[in-house]
């Protein structure tokens, strides 16, 4: 299952027993539809021609030329993504009993050639041709040649500009790229991405209940013995102890806070916001890699921008620049 937590883009991929088994997909004829609109404007009309669907207008010009023996009556969720409660807008299709995809406008997205299709994201598709699956982009490009019980998308890093897909067989899980290299080795319980800094994964082993923590290299930054890892920026991944309190680590894991922290909140890509109990709030600045003073009667920072922060003091609206000015 995928799930949120934290203030950063971070998805999870978990070997759960909790985790549903893949759903057999079944197709509606296209008979119960009822009207729909066509990129949001023209409403067109399933009709069925030399036994495959097509759509009409109004006017009862084609629009869509027949070609499918059915065509889903639903959209696909997103796969993994149970905490979306919007759906892909992908429908499934068939001709000669192999399933393709087609999107909102009715446009072939995957041609009939899968015996099952997942939608991991607007560009990216598990499928299956035998009895395990890999990942095709919208061009049908193959892009992981093994072949895989499970696959989840994670997410994508900005500064390698590779989307990372969590992959599973057996138990466990393990991660490849876009490119089909192999990141982590499948030998993990649980394996989560974080979209922060230069990427990391935080990962559970050998049902163990604590948390370590991998880079996109699959080189070990802390052993398992926490129970949560945040990271926010390059040189500040934040760890939670069992005594309820955070502490924060650089690139070179050199300690930089101390455990004594309730809270993390990012404000901006600059400045972070951290709690220390009884409303004690102090200001960290990323590049002076030190807390910033500031007057005490400032209230509710709000980000801004990238580079600024909105706050208020005596009813008063405020400014702080990138180091906390």
């Amino acid at each position: 299952m995928a799930v949120f937590s934290f203030q950063e883009n971070l998805k999870t991929a978990s070997s759960s027993k909790d985790t549903p088994p893949m759903p057999r997909l079944s197709l509606l004829p296209a008979l119960f539809f009822s009207s729909m609109a066509l990129n949001g404007q023209t409403v067109i009309y399933p009709v069925k021609i030399d036994h495959k669907w097509a759509y009409i207008n109004s006017r009862g010009r084609i629009v869509v030329p027949p070609r499918h023996e059915q065509i889903a009556q639903n959209d696909l969720p997103w796969h993994g993504r149970s905490d979306l409660a919007e759906r892909s807008g992908f429908r499934l299709v068939e001709l000669d009993k192999k399933l393709g995809l087609i999107n909102k406008n009715k446009q072939e997205v995957l041609s009939p050639a899968y015996k099952a299709i997942y939608p991991l994201s607007i560009a990216f598709f598990a499928v299956q041709t035998d009895s395990l699956l890999t990942v095709v982009d919208k061009d049908e490009n193959i892009l992981i040649e093994k072949r895989f019980e499970d696959i989840r998308l994670l997410g994508s890093k900005t500064v390698s500009e590779k989307n990372f897909f969590a992959v599973k067989n057996g138990e466990h899980w393990g991660v490849y790229n876009d490119g089909g290299k192999e990141i982590l080795p499948i030998q993990y319980d649980t394996v989560q991405f974080i979209n922060a800094g230069r990427g990391y994964f935080k990962v559970k082993k050998d049902q163990r209940e604590l948390w370590g923590l991998v880079d996109i290299h699959d080189k070990a930054i802390f052993p398992y013995t926490y129970l949560d890892i945040a990271a926010y920026h390059d040189n500040f991944v934040a760890t939670y102890h069992h005594t309820g309190k955070w502490e924060a680590w650089d690139s070179l894991g050199r300690q930089i806070l101390k455990a004594e922290w309730t809270t993390f909140t990012p404000l901006n890509q600059h400045l972070m916001l951290m709690g220390k109990g009884d409303n004690q709030s102090f200001l960290y600045s990323f590049a002076r890699r030190d807390t910033i003073p500031y007057d005490r009667a400032y209230k509710t920072f709000e980000r801004l921008d990238d580079k600024y922060i909105l706050f208020r003091k005596n009813q008063l609206l405020g400014i702080l620049d990138s180091a906390g000015q």
